[in-house]
């Protein structure tokens, strides 16, 4: 590992940007959050028989403040 095995219990998050447009180029704009990890939840990994339950990472989106994406959906409907 680059980082490290350390690196498994440091906290980690995502900046995502996900663009989108209607296909007669009226409405244009991007949605921008931070993700990271919220909680454990106990779920089946498959359907098998007999199923196998396990505690898996549970992850949340808080979006970014409006004046943010303000300048965001601005700046994408230049682009085009």
């Amino acid at each position: 590992m680059k980082e490290g095995w350390n690196w498994l219990s440091y906290t980690k998050w995502a900046t995502v940007r996900l663009e989108f447009m209607s296909s007669d180029r009226h409405i244009i704009g991007a949605y921008e959050a931070r993700v990271d990890g919220s909680n454990r939840v106990t779920t089946a990994l498959d359907s098998a028989q007999p199923m196998k339950l396990k505690s898996v990472k549970q992850y949340s989106s808080e979006p970014f403040n409006q004046s943010h994406l303000a300048l965001s959906l601005a700046t994408v409907a230049t682009d085009f």
